[in-house]
């Protein structure tokens, strides 16, 4: 035990016996936040059985809001719309994503909203956020201590009151450029953009609209300075698939070399002349991830093509062309279920004489049951290791 944590112990000792009043949530909260441009999100840890004494770090949009160890609670204000609330356990060495527990939710301005962090009852170990009543909060956690964090958290990841990876799939219906560069930084507060498993996805979709907007591209990318790590990695791949003179400079500037590569350009992304995803064989659960992204971007069906193309390799005898196969049919009924373009591209390729043909008849018939196999985020594809087929929801 650390002096912090036994000083700290001595004081609620202290208190408890001499029955001296603890600042509590009553007497540090209203109940209404500041003005109706905020929401207030007040978060709790009572007492539990496992990591009593690590402490649990809030986050809130992935801005640390406070660390909390049992028996404390933190506040802090958010803009109205999406707030992904995050408790993350410390395990073995550190905070890691594994560890990670999240809550969507979506507060108005002028309220206050409690959460209670709590271990789950079972025989196994987990944990989840329940929200609370204030009436709940008050007579609960009267007691408890008051941690002060991040006071006020403007970092909103949402485009137009949609999650990134809604916006992106409804992108080709009504195409906005100029909300690109919001796109990408609310994916990035959001952590979208970092989740191995949608970096195809993202690529084949960020490229086409890099192709597409030129012109554009140049001011974007001042405000994709601030990006770092695996999210500078997507937008980095992402320019080099769309061969963009500018994004070539962009890079080049920041690798404090030329972008020259060896490699065939159909199964890398470090070629400097860009890729043409029409002309790429599709392979893997990799490629077919890029043709949606692309489809996404552009409302192109012949993207679509591409991946029924490969719907008859299902009766080969090689396991990996099977496989690929069962990925195209499984993000095609998804999607076909959620878009009216892809219903209709499907509906028209269904009516041809043709092995795909044959094929998307089944296509389009799972896609209009209500009780398709439900496995959006199943790994389906060849490669599993990146998450599969996320062409689907």
């Amino acid at each position: 035990m650390t002096l912090r944590m036994f000083l700290r112990a001595c004081a609620a000792t202290v208190c408890m016996l001499l029955q001296i009043p603890c600042p509590g949530f009553a007497q540090a909260q209203t109940s209404t936040a500041p003005n109706v441009d905020r929401a207030r999100i007040c978060v709790y840890r009572p007492p539990a059985d496992f990591g009593r004494l690590a402490p649990l770090k809030i986050e809130a949009n992935r801005i640390e809001v406070a660390k909390l160890r049992i028996r404390e609670y933190s506040c802090t204000d958010v803009p109205p719309g999406l707030v992904i609330l995050s408790g993350i356990l410390w395990r073995d060495v550190g905070y890691s994503e594994n560890h990670r527990i999240e809550l969507r939710h979506r507060p108005t301005g002028a309220m206050t909203y409690y959460f209670r962090f709590m271990q789950v009852p079972g025989p196994t170990l987990r944990f989840s956020f329940a929200e609370m009543t204030a009436t709940q909060a008050t007579s609960e956690f009267a007691s408890y201590r008051h941690v002060p964090g991040t006071e006020f958290i403007d970092a909103r990841i949402d485009i137009e009151g949609l999650e990134p990876y809604d916006w992106l799939k409804r992108y080709h219906l009504n195409p906005r450029p100029s909300d690109v560069p919001t796109f990408v930084s609310a994916s990035s507060k959001e952590g979208f953009l970092r989740r191995s498993q949608y970096s195809a996805l993202l690529v084949g979709f960020l490229s086409q609209i890099f192709r597409e907007n030129e012109s554009s591209i140049s001011q974007w990318l001042n405000q994709f300075n601030v990006l770092s790590g695996l999210d500078r990695q997507v937008v980095a791949c992402s320019l080099l698939v769309s061969g963009s003179p500018s994004g070539r400079t962009y890079l080049e500037r920041f690798s404090d070399r030329p972008i020259i590569s060896e490699h065939d350009q159909s199964t890398s992304c470090e070629s400097s002349r860009g890729l043409d995803l029409l002309a790429v064989k599709v392979e893997s659960g990799t490629v077919i991830n890029l043709l949606w992204g692309a489809f996404f971007a552009t409302g192109n069906t012949e993207y679509i093509k591409r991946i029924a193309s490969v719907l008859p390799q299902g009766t080969s005898s090689r396991r990996e062309l099977q496989r690929v196969a069962f990925a195209a049919e499984l993000s095609l009924t998804w999607n076909a279920r959620e878009h009216p373009t892809v219903m209709r591209e499907c509906e028209a390729l269904a009516s041809a004489d043709t092995d795909v043909g044959r094929l998307m008849k089944r296509v389009v018939t799972r896609a209009r049951k209500t009780n398709v196999d439900a496995r959006p985020n199943s790994a389906v594809g060849p490669d599993a290791r990146e998450g599969g087929t996320r062409g689907s929801p």
